[in-house]
């Protein structure tokens, strides 16, 4: 898994000529007006100046964020109504961006208060990369299923903090929809944050134990408080799916340069690890066919967390046209979609890529 990243390479900046001299030089009767006496090859012509490593990481941001821009201005992929989002291979977080900037406008608050608003942005990536302000991250394997739970999870907390907040439960209460408490919550202890994810994860566990109970009370045809268990099932199952997103996007590929933390074992141990790891580097020996693989694992993944209606973004870099794989992903797409729209770019150095904009998810 990756960033935001093409297998294409900025191009290189071609360095002007020497001027020419102007019709304001001196007359041919000065010493100075003479042409000089040296060879042809004392002019250099043509020469390359290579990209530095931070002009090439400004190129593609910007890039990126006018790639993402476009289609949301033509696709209108972020509403009022998109408050949760998942950005798979978010890394390096142009993407994140341009979503937390874009929705802060809309919602008309700064970026780092959109959880006032309701509003949640996860960037999942197995490398490590502080989130863009007012945005979540967690770093992971996509084919992992145990990192995928953490994503739903994350996903599922915050809505159980929204509903304690709507009832003036542990989290919040009070005036204000709850948005000084949300203050005071991030301003708590990190003892008293610890010990309230507990309580959480406990409640969490709390509704599967109740499920598991629910079943073998039906299978033992046990009769005892059914109609309690039922109730509450019913209960459950009507408000089972608050939990789910509005948007996913999808950007996996080979990685970015690095460009920062090169003393920092947290943030260069994975980029160490994705290019050596027989397991993991896929996208870079053979990435034509790796990153298929990975755009199959993200559609399982926003399978679980997309909620009816939402829109799915997903990027293809470094195919082959005409590759039947590709077709395969948009017949699968469709079946899970009302609307799928395909786009093919071709980028600069003959590298194809496709993006795919899904809507109204079944």
């Amino acid at each position: 898994m990756s960033s935001k990243s093409s297998e294409s390479h900025s191009p290189q900046v071609v360095s002007p000529l020497l001027d020419s001299p102007s019709s304001d030089s001196p007359s041919s009767d000065s010493p100075s007006s003479n042409p000089p006496s040296s060879s042809s090859h004392s002019q250099p012509f043509g020469k390359y100046k290579k990209m530095s490593r931070r002009e090439e990481a400004e190129s593609l941001k910007k890039g990126f964020t006018s790639q993402i821009r476009l289609l949301d201005e033509q696709y209108h992929i972020l509403t009022s109504e998109t408050r949760k989002i998942l950005d798979i291979g978010f890394a390096p977080g142009h993407w994140m961006s341009y979503i937390a900037e874009t929705l802060a406008k809309l919602h008309d608050v700064e970026q780092d208060k959109l959880y006032t608003k309701k509003i949640m942005i996860l960037g999942f990536d197995i490398l490590f990369k502080n989130p863009p302000k007012g945005t979540s991250s967690i770093q992971g394997n996509i084919f992992s299923k145990m990192a995928q739970g953490l994503v739903m999870n994350h996903f599922k907390d915050f809505e159980i903090r929204n509903r304690k907040l709507k009832s003036g439960g542990a989290v919040g209460g009070g005036g204000n929809n709850g948005i000084g408490d949300i203050d005071d919550l991030v301003k708590k202890s990190y003892f008293d944050q610890e010990k309230e994810e507990t309580e959480i994860l406990n409640e969490l566990a709390g509704v599967f134990d109740k499920k598991l109970i629910i079943a073998d009370d039906n299978n033992n045809n046990n009769n005892n408080n059914n109609n309690n268990s039922n109730k509450n099932n019913s209960n459950e199952d009507s408000n089972s799916d608050d939990w789910k997103i509005n948007l996913v996007l999808s950007d996996l590929s080979r990685p970015l340069k690095q460009q920062s933390g090169f003393y920092d074992h947290s943030e260069t141990h994975p980029y160490i690890r994705y290019n050596s790891n027989k397991g993991l580097n896929h996208s870079i020996i053979n990435p034509t066919k790796a990153n298929l693989d990975l755009a199959e694992a993200s559609i399982l993944l926003m399978q679980q967390v997309l909620k009816t209606g939402g829109k799915y973004v997903l990027r293809l870099s470094c195919i082959k046209v005409g590759d039947s794989e590709i077709d395969s992903i948009k017949q699968k797409l469709q079946m899970l979609f009302n609307d799928v729209i395909m786009i093919d770019v071709i980028m600069i150095e003959s590298t194809n890529e496709c993006i795919f904009i899904c809507n109204d998810k079944r």
